[in-house]
C-alpha cells in the first residue's frame, strides 16, 4: 500500500517539475470541460473542510486553494477505496489538469478536482459544466530518443497530503502531512 501511495507522489512530483519553467520548449494554452459534481457524503465534507482548517497555518495557505482527490478502487482489501488529497495554489493549475481531473466541486471559494474514480457513495454529477483555461508543456519536436529536456523549476512546490481509507461505510486516517 505504502508503495502506491510513494508512487502516487513520485508521479506528482515529476508532473510539477515537467510542467515548471523549461528553456527549450513553448507552452500550449489549453482548455478542458469538467462536469460539477455534489459532494454527497457528510463525513467526506467534513474532512475536507478539516483540511482547509489546518491548511490555515501554513505559509502559501489562500482563500482559493485548490484541492485535488485522488480515488483508487482497491477491489481485493478490507478498504474499498484509497483516498489521497492534496492542496496547491490556482498558479499550479497546469500540474492539476496534467493528471486529467474526471469532475470537480466547490466548498466556499476552493475548488476540488476528482481524478481516477468518481464514487456514486461519495458524489453525484449536476447538469452543470464549467471550462477551465490551463497551460501544456509542448516539448521541442526535435528531441532525440531518450533525450530530456532541460528543467528549470520556479514553482512553489508547498503542499499538504492527507490519505484516508474508505471502506464504504466510515473513513479511515492513515498518513498526513501538513505544509510541505
Amino acid at each position: 500500500m505504502m508503495k502506491i501511495v510513494i508512487k502516487l507522489l513520485t508521479l506528482l512530483f515529476i508532473f510539477q517539475v515537467s510542467l515548471s519553467v523549461q528553456a527549450s520548449g513553448k507552452w500550449v494554452n489549453k482548455k478542458k470541460t469538467l462536469p460539477m459534481l455534489e459532494c454527497t457524503n457528510r463525513d467526506l465534507l467534513n474532512i475536507i473542510d478539516s483540511i482547509f482548517i489546518q491548511d490555515r497555518y501554513c505559509p502559501y495557505y489562500s482563500d482559493s486553494l485548490w484541492l485535488s482527490i485522488m480515488i483508487l478502487h482497491y477491489p481485493n482489501r478490507n478498504e474499498d477505496l484509497q483516498l489521497t488529497f492534496e492542496t496547491g495554489l490556482e498558479s499550479k493549475k497546469n500540474i492539476f489538469f496534467a493528471i486529467k481531473p474526471i469532475g470537480y466541486f466547490k466548498m466556499a471559494k476552493h475548488i476540488c478536482f476528482i481524478y481516477f474514480n468518481m464514487p456514486e457513495s461519495l458524489f453525484s454529477m449536476t447538469k452543470k459544466k464549467h471550462i477551465f483555461y490551463y497551460k501544456e508543456y509542448a516539448p521541442p519536436k526535435r528531441l532525440k530518443k531518450g533525450e530530456i529536456p532541460l528543467i528549470i523549476s520556479s514553482d512553489d512546490d508547498s503542499f499538504s497530503n492527507w490519505i484516508y481509507d474508505f471502506d464504504g461505510k466510515k473513513f479511515k486516517l492513515l498518513e498526513r502531512y501538513l505544509c510541505r
